[in-house]
């Protein structure tokens, strides 16, 4: 089943932090080890996809299955989906990393991605 990706509900990217902050979304900064807090960006955006879509198509929610509008909830997702989407020295500095991850993590819990990567050109005046 095809998707289109959009962003029509953004209150689902709403996270409860300690003493009743509200965060809109997650921040790398979450993760526990120092190394995952200086590379951790792409891990962190990949668990957020995984929440909010699991929040809006239910028929994918095996990629969040708990509720992770809490913190700590949500650094868990973070550490699980950093074992498949896993920077390395210099990051997710390839595309086909952050790809390849995220497809990874999904078919880990039992839903199949069909991630695809938009061509950009390398000269700016053909973008």
């Amino acid at each position: 089943m095809a998707y289109r990706a959009s962003l029509s509900q953004p209150e689902r990217l709403d996270i409860l932090g300690p003493e009743g902050a509200v965060t809109r979304g997650a921040d790398q900064e979450w993760y526990p080890d120092r190394w995952q807090r200086l590379a951790g960006c792409g891990p962190t955006a990949a668990s957020v996809i995984f929440a909010y879509v699991s929040r809006t198509h239910p028929e994918l929610s095996p990629l969040c299955p708990e509720d992770v509008t809490g913190r700590e909830a949500f650094t868990a997702l973070m550490g699980r989906v950093w074992e498949y989407v896993t920077p390395v020295f210099h990051g997710l500095n390839k595309p086909e990393l952050m790809v390849e991850g995220m497809a990874a993590y999904a078919r880990s819990v039992g839903v199949e991605l069909s991630p695809a990567l938009f061509p950009v050109p390398a000269a700016r005046t053909k973008r």
